[in-house]
């Protein structure tokens, strides 16, 4: 008499498992992939609401915020003078005016009286692909001000739109503001000094190509760096008509630093298309 099975055998279950198993790893990359469009897009979100922001903030003071104030330059990346970034003064404008509130404007970035705010979390200044910037001792800002189109200091004299002591209205951007780079990703490090610091923490310039790897530390105060992004193949930029573009990282040297100057006045052979 036949017996009927209905249980599996060893085999057959190995068989079923190495099945499952190579199904899971093909889906894996694509899964990963999609959360990594998502994050991507939310980024962009939050660049286009700082973008926004800064649109309110000229419209109600005539022009951009200082990239950084202080009573001299350049600005070092220490924990030393006011060096109050241009990402208090928006605070307002990101729905953040009871924290705005709390900050000490003529004490500074690293007083003690600002200590508490210091250490919050900023939703708006956080790229959800950036894994260290929530690793530092202070909360960083994962978007940075363009203050120039070089590696130079950060000084009352650079040709972006946020910089020392900065007060740039879009008639000072006579390249035209939808060539013109006002903010963009910024990798972090271990010394980063938080998303108030007036410093290479929320400015940075076009003088280096768009990092693609994790960013060393600069050998010394003085050296500001570029952008750079967790992003694969990019990065994305805030220009100034509000456009969020994301930029690959081979670009053309020459063009990228012209997107950096407010005024040169050469001729943009070409730029990043708009996504």
């Amino acid at each position: 008499m036949r017996v009927s099975r209905n249980a599996f055998t060893l085999v057959e279950l190995l068989v079923v498992i190495a099945i499952i198993g190579i199904l899971v790893g093909t889906m894996l990359p694509a899964v990963s992939s999609m959360h990594e469009a998502a994050r991507r897009t939310t980024c962009q979100s939050r660049m286009a609401q700082l973008g926004i922001a800064l649109q309110k903030y000229e419209a109600g003071n005539g022009t951009l915020p200082a990239g950084t104030t202080d009573a001299k330059g350049p600005i070092q990346n220490a924990a030393k003078g006011i060096a109050l970034s241009w990402t208090v003064r928006l605070l307002p404008y990101l729905d953040e005016l009871g924290t705005f509130k709390h900050v000490d404007l003529e004490a500074g970035a690293y007083a003690e009286m600002n200590a508490q705010v210091r250490k919050l979390r900023i939703v708006a200044f956080v790229c959800p692909s950036e894994r260290n910037g929530l690793q530092t001792a202070t909360p960083a800002s994962n978007y940075a001000g363009c203050h120039h189109e070089v590696e130079s200091p950060i000084a009352e004299d650079n040709h972006g739109v946020l910089f020392l002591n900065s007060h740039i209205a879009a008639r000072d951007v006579t390249d035209g503001v939808q060539h013109t780079i006002y903010l963009g990703e910024k990798r972090t490090d271990e010394d980063d000094l938080g998303w108030m610091s007036g410093s290479r923490a929320t400015l940075r310039n076009t003088g280096e190509p768009i990092a693609s790897v994790e960013p060393e530390t600069p050998k010394t105060n003085l050296i500001v760096g570029g952008f750079g992004s967790c992003h694969p193949a990019g990065t994305n930029f805030l220009f100034g008509d509000g456009a969020v573009k994301f930029v690959s990282w081979q670009i053309d040297p020459t063009v990228y630093r012209q997107l950096g100057h407010r005024a040169d006045g050469q001729l943009l052979s070409s730029g990043p298309t708009r996504e």
